[in-house]
């Protein structure tokens, strides 16, 4: 023969044992159920391959025979499959060189962030407490103070995401002792602005032309700036005055960094913590991450402004509080132009609200009543009302900024705090207790009798002595959880909004009890018409819709009748009826199937292997031992595929 035909045999041979190899990897894959990727099963081809020639240079180094051929391929086989699972439980998510980079960078980045974290944290004495928290230990009213003034130093200097998860912390009432409340509530996040040519540059690019183009005018000073945005004066080229927030550059993959680190440390808190596993510090952390991404988003404040503005509108013809409207067109994630309100804000507007002819208190009612239709009626309301989101115009009415964050409250939640505030004003503790229990979420047995009882006396307390205020609120939330109840996230953005609320309140009119005033807003007879014709109407609808079955159910009831009178009443069962319970038995017969064949494989292997006799294959292997070998693989084989089905979550 040739050279080059040898060189050709010796290809072709190569190609065959590829294939051979490959075939017995993609085999291998299919007996154990796994969605393997190529790269995964080129590597197992190869174990399987170096596996088999290690096998034939210790057994058999002049040679195999054919009744060996089986046990090699077998063995070859064995070995794959054992690759197979290791890789799957070691890399499940696959062998992914640009996802490790990926995670490889963010992981550094993370390192950098707890680098300058922990830095702060040494730098601010936090550890002292996280140790408390963890030990649970009692502390003096002057160390809570100065341990909460530390943590909202720290906060302030860890950045926007930090800033905010303070302020978000600052209404939890029921989680934090009072020290943390006032502290965290102190937290602000005024920052300087960013640079003129960042900003236009993101003009440009979420605009489609520089600012100079689109505008009239434009004011390169913003008016304001915080952690996430900047705001800056603006006149459209129809001459309309605007206000243009734009986000800081690079703000969203600080956040990001920041919403990762938060989450592990949540885990961490609910893993190692009392006070984390009872306040449920993932679902926090989840609920945080979430409010922070929309706020970051100025598309959803725009459809936040809209849906506001038209609730407002449907029952206002004139609305004394009012948010801007949206400049549709120049809305985008990053770029938000809106009217501009030429107002004062409440914090600064000192010298207007000192004029005699300003009507305070009808000011703070006017906010009230639109904040409260806001939660009570409409069910999306503005969650963060402080001095310096509420402006007051020049014609004499309020001007309401900022909808990045919003409260959502279902209908059946809006009718449990009417019914809470009702409750109250009534002294009713039955009832009270029953909107409380719809409220907030049960995380166990409860005595009902004894919170009721607490309630009642809650009521007496600050209700019938004349001892309201929204303190009241903050301690009956403290009181519930006592008896296993947590305030879900929508329940404490109201409550927030309500602290927040009081303040703002007591800058336009300081004698305004606001629980007083929202007591008397729900009893009035427009809430309570509303709620009668809802009732009216809902159970009209459900009339309807029964009205069918109400007219087949005499002709039924008298098949029934007759058939029990002369025993030939029957019932109908289902076993399994339902797809995914059938699955699941399929599932545990073929367990059970696979785990007796690899068993009673495994035992005739054992029987053959123990056997001397038969046919000699080699000098030192008979015919009945090859016999087990090769058994002795396929009920190894039948188990790691019955590990396989136990331990990998079918999809």
């Amino acid at each position: 023969m040739t050279l080059v035909g040898q060189i050709g045999l010796f290809v072709l041979g190569d190609i065959a044992f590829v294939l051979l190899y490959t075939a017995l990897a993609v085999g291998a894959r299919r007996l154990l159920g796994l969605r393997v990727r190529t790269l995964r099963t080129v590597v197992a081809a190869t174990v399987g391959w170096l596996s088999s020639v290690m096998f034939v240079q210790l057994v058999s180094p002049s040679g195999l025979r054919g009744a060996m051929i089986t046990i090699v391929l077998g063995l070859s086989l064995f070995t794959t499959m054992i690759f197979l699972v290791i890789a799957e439980v070691l890399l499940p998510n696959g062998l992914r060189p640009l996802t490790w980079s990926r995670d490889l960078r963010g992981r550094l980045a993370r390192i950098r962030r707890y680098q300058q974290v922990g830095a702060i944290i040494m730098r601010h004495r936090l550890s002292r407490l996280f140790m408390s928290m963890r030990t649970g230990d009692q502390l003096t009213t002057a160390q809570r103070q100065e341990r909460a003034a530390s943590l909202r130093a720290a906060l302030e200097e860890c950045g926007v995401t930090s800033v905010k998860l303070g302020q978000t912390l600052s209404a939890r009432h029921d989680l934090l002792p009072n020290e943390y409340i006032v502290e965290l509530s102190k937290l602000h996040d005024n920052v300087p602005p960013s640079d003129w040519e960042d900003v236009r540059a993101i003009l440009t690019e979420d605009l489609g032309a520089p600012p100079e183009d689109i505008f009239a005018e434009f004011d390169t000073t913003p008016i304001a700036a915080a952690s996430i945005a900047q705001v800056h004066r603006a006149t459209l080229q129809c001459g309309t005055r605007v206000a243009v927030k734009v986000r800081r550059p690079g703000i969203e993959i600080a956040a990001e960094n920041d919403l990762s680190i938060v989450r592990r440390l949540a885990k961490t808190l609910e893993a190692r913590t009392d006070w984390g596993r009872r306040v449920g510090a993932m679902a926090l952390a989840e609920g945080f991450s979430t409010a922070l991404r929309e706020e970051l988003d100025f598309r959803t404040e725009a459809r936040n402004i809209t849906t506001i503005a038209a609730a407002i509108r449907a029952r206002h013809r004139r609305p004394r509080v009012r948010p801007p409207s949206v400049v549709e067109p120049y809305c985008t994630t990053r770029v938000l132009v809106m009217e501009y309100l030429d107002g004062v804000p409440v914090g600064s507007a000192t010298g207007i609200l000192s004029d005699p002819t300003v009507d305070r208190r009808a000011l703070a009612t006017d906010l009230m009543t639109s904040v409260l239709e806001q939660i009570l009626l409409d069910g999306t309301f503005h969650c963060d009302p402080h001095p310096g989101n509420v402006l007051v115009l020049p014609d004499g009415g309020l001007g309401l900024l900022d909808y990045g964050v919003v409260g959502r409250l279902d209908p059946m939640m809006q009718d449990s705090v009417q019914q809470l505030l009702l409750a109250i004003d009534r002294n009713d503790r039955a009832g009270a207790t029953d909107a409380l229990l719809e409220i907030l979420t049960q995380t166990g047995d409860i005595d009902k009798q004894r919170l009721e009882r607490a309630v009642g006396q809650f009521i007496t307390r600050h209700v019938a002595l004349g001892n309201a205020g929204l303190d009241m609120i903050t301690e009956l939330m403290r009181l519930v959880t006592g008896y296993g109840l947590s305030v879900p996230p929508e329940a404490a953005a109201m409550f927030r909004t309500l602290a927040t609320l009081q303040g703002t309140l007591n800058r336009l009119d300081p004698s305004f009890d606001l629980f007083e005033e929202s007591r008397a807003f729900a009893s009035r007879q427009h809430i309570r018409f509303r709620a009668v014709a809802d009732a009216a109407q809902g159970v009209g609808e459900d009339m309807m819709a029964i009205l069918p079955l109400l007219r087949r159910l005499p002709r039924r009831l008298d098949r029934i009748t007759t058939a029990l009178e002369q025993g030939q009443f029957r019932m109908s069962v289902s076993l399994f009826a339902h797809e995914r319970d059938r699955r699941h038995i399929t599932s545990l017969v073929h367990q059970t199937l696979l785990a007796f064949l690899a068993a009673a494989t495994g035992v005739i292997a054992a029987m053959l292997l123990g056997n001397s006799g038969g046919p000699q294959v080699t000098t030192d292997i008979s015919l009945f031992s090859v016999f087990g070998y090769n058994l002795l693989i396929v009920s190894v084989v039948l188990m790691l595929r019955t590990l396989v089905k136990i331990f990998r979550r079918e999809s």
